[in-house]
């Protein structure tokens, strides 16, 4: 939809739709990647903590930070 949210539609050719596919593909593949990540470091951060004789929070913490640090990164 355009500005007024009057719908607009365009021709593209096969190699372009082809292209929007496969990134829509490896965007759904990354986000499972690190759905699964996520998923199993909060299982990790506890075992972390128990290994380094810390609590969790500490851990979760520092996992917090080298997240918003790789994210500024990644900008």
């Amino acid at each position: 939809k355009d500005g007024r949210g009057k719908q607009q539609n365009i021709e593209i050719d096969e190699m372009l739709y082809q292209t929007f596919d496969r990134f829509e593909l490896e965007d759904i593949s990354h986000l499972n990647r690190v759905s699964r990540h996520i998923e199993h470091s909060e299982l990790t951060d506890e075992q972390i903590a128990k290994l380094e004789g810390c609590k969790y929070q500490a851990v979760q913490c520092s996992v917090k930070a080298a997240l918003k640090a790789i994210k500024k990164f990644m900008k």
